[in-house]
């Protein structure tokens, strides 16, 4: 799937962040990706929510993505 940009997500085995790897790629709004991950560090599959890079210097999407790992971390 293509973004307004042209970018795509990153394929199936990317690495999202350190640790986490593509499975499949869940859905695209704006501004964000959802995936299926691999957890290498906790050897299980999770949902990982990334910003688009076409999106990276939306200040609000970004204190929103912030705020929501917070509140998942409590």
């Amino acid at each position: 799937m293509s973004g307004r940009n042209g970018s795509r997500p990153p394929r199936r085995g990317a690495v999202l962040a350190p640790g986490y790897r593509v499975v499949e790629h869940i859905s695209r709004g704006r501004p964000l990706d959802v995936y299926d991950a691999w957890s290498e560090t906790r050897r299980t599959r999770c949902v990982a929510t990334r910003l688009r890079p076409d999106c990276a210097e939306d200040a609000s999407a970004r204190r929103r993505l912030l705020a929501e790992g917070r509140l998942l971390r409590r």
